[in-house]
């Protein structure tokens, strides 16, 4: 529930509230309690680079996509579409700060 509504306020450029929603449903999938998964952990850590990134804050969106686009690529594989997803996101980011 928390993804979904972090989703609609990126949608709506309500980075900061999407953030920190964000940064709650990170630490939850992060709770040794629960049964969270590393996949879902990649999608929420995902759409937090996309908050801060919307918040121009480039270098931590920099190595948040890297960090996402890796994992995601050794545990789905090169091909996958999340994979993909968040290598384009890391291209889109390095694009924007003039890097390769």
């Amino acid at each position: 529930m928390l993804l979904k509504a972090a989703k609609y306020e990126n949608t709506r450029g309500e980075y900061e509230s999407a953030e920190q929603r964000l940064l709650i449903a990170e630490k939850l999938r992060c709770d040794p309690s629960t049964d969270a998964d590393e996949r879902g952990l990649l999608t929420t850590r995902f759409h937090l680079c996309r908050s801060i990134f919307k918040q121009g804050r480039y270098k931590e969106a920099e190595l948040m996509a890297r960090s996402v686009a890796d994992r995601s690529k050794a545990l789905l594989g090169a091909q996958h579409s999340d994979t993909l997803a968040a290598s384009h996101h890391l291209g889109d980011i390095c694009n924007t700060m003039g890097n390769s």
